[in-house]
């Protein structure tokens, strides 16, 4: 199957199912669980995983990467007026599946997620576009990234 047709195929099985996952909500245990399984996939494909992947990743800094993309999305809409949007999300989504060069671990990822629309939107593509609405938002380069990224910390901790 070639690379168009496998995003097609991607966009088409998310949209059949778009309205079914709108009226779920997710609880922060589920999107702990998808973290990890996404972070799994990850510790598989390294080419050295020395640790196993519980010493690699403890639950506790899962459970910070969720806190942290959820608050970021949060200080984003609040502070500074840009909310992640279902239309900013499909976007990124589109941007994530045309530009991956790794389609066989994108493909592992959203098995992991059991090709759950809800799941691969809220875990794994909102993280994404929240730290690309901070490059664009903060203007951030190699040099001014430190500083707003401690800004960012500063406005969602607690």
């Amino acid at each position: 199957m070639t690379r168009v047709a496998e995003v097609t195929l991607v966009l088409c099985a998310l949209t059949a199912v778009e309205s079914r996952a709108a009226s779920r909500v997710l609880t922060f245990e589920q999107r702990v669980a998808a973290q990890e399984a996404i972070d799994r996939v990850y510790h598989a494909h390294r080419t050295d995983p020395s640790l196993p992947f519980k010493k690699a990743m403890p639950r506790a800094v899962i459970e910070g990467k969720v806190r942290t993309y959820l608050k970021q999305s949060v200080a984003l809409a609040q502070f500074w007026g840009k909310p992640i949007t279902g239309d900013g999300l499909d976007r990124e989504l589109e941007r994530i599946l045309e530009n991956t060069l790794y389609p066989d671990r994108l493909r592992a990822v959203f098995l992991a997620l059991d090709d759950d629309p809800l799941l691969i939107i809220e875990t794994f593509v909102r993280p994404s576009l929240v730290t690309d609405s901070r490059t664009v938002t903060f203007g951030m380069t190699n040099g001014s990234t430190v500083r707003h990224d401690e800004t960012l910390k500063i406005c969602v901790s607690g």
